[in-house]
């Protein structure tokens, strides 16, 4: 089998994967953790709210896929929802989880900087204390450096950060090594773009879950950090690219609008938080 063939048969797994839902058992999942998030609130668990409100927001976030293959924009609205609840859980609680790298990737893409640097100085806070959550998850150490590459836009400062980055970033190597070079940062994509469809079709691996299973959400994340630092884009093609996951709509989850967010905030606000603890969510 070609490797072209090979990607489209997985790509095409993944699809199917997709399409399969047991909406009834998720339902009854999100009714029960909306309990419990309603009893937080209620008894002032600051802490313990912030906690169901991802857990909520995860459970609905699985009925996404397969509503995004329908052609169902509100599944766009799951996953954003869920991006924000999981990047205010890491944030506010200081609980790091697998997925920091597609939250940081969310908030990048909607503009949400200060929760994505947040977000990465909690990781850098945890791989001080243990090497090993970046040696087993290259996409989340690749989002380490790219948020570092947002921040410091100028072309110079970014080959600057190119040439002192030392930790190993497996397929992100490459891609890295070519970053001043539009030509080379295309060649390099399709390795990108293998390794996550690898990642995704192994269900013990954690790097890509629920809607980033089959979005390619690091390519426009890459895409978005060099055009801002004004280098060329150049055009890539793969199986990834040709599913209804390939480009995400514009950030499409209003915090400030949803019920179950503003009704944390005020909980948040009666039991002292400031605004230097909740930048970046308010």
């Amino acid at each position: 089998m070609t490797l072209v063939a090979k990607r489209d048969r997985r790509v095409d797994a993944l699809l199917r994967r997709a399409k399969t839902v047991r909406r009834a058992s998720i339902q009854a999942d999100v009714r029960r953790l909306d309990k419990l998030f309603t009893t937080a609130l209620r008894d002032r668990q600051d802490r313990m709210a912030i906690s169901y409100l991802a857990q909520v927001a995860i459970a609905e976030s699985r009925m996404a896929p397969s509503a995004i293959v329908r052609g169902d924009a509100g599944g766009w609205t799951l996953a954003a929802r869920s991006a924000w609840a999981e990047s205010a859980e890491t944030v506010l609680l200081e609980a790091l989880d697998s997925g920091v790298g597609g939250s940081a990737a969310w908030m990048l893409l909607a503009g949400r900087n200060t929760v994505a640097r947040r977000l990465m100085e909690e990781l850098r806070a945890t791989a001080r204390r243990d090497a090993a959550v970046l040696e087993y998850n290259c996409f989340v150490a690749f989002m380490l450096e790219l948020e570092r590459y947002h921040r410091e836009a100028p072309p110079g400062t970014q080959e600057r950060l190119r040439k002192k980055q030392r930790r190993p970033l497996g397929p992100y190597d490459a891609l890295i090594r070519a970053w001043m070079d539009p030509g080379r940062v295309a060649r390099a994509l399709p390795s990108v773009l293998d390794y996550h469809v690898e990642k995704a079709v192994d269900e013990g691996s954690a790097e890509f879950l629920g809607v980033l299973v089959l979005l390619p959400i690091e390519l426009h994340c890459i895409r978005s950090v060099r055009e801002a630092a004004g280098f060329e884009w150049v055009g890539v093609d793969h199986p990834l690219l040709h599913t209804p996951f390939a480009t995400p709509p514009a950030w499409v989850f209003a915090p400030q609008k949803d019920e179950r967010w503003r009704a944390l905030l005020k909980v948040l606000r009666g039991a002292g938080w400031t605004d230097a603890q909740l930048a970046g969510f308010v």
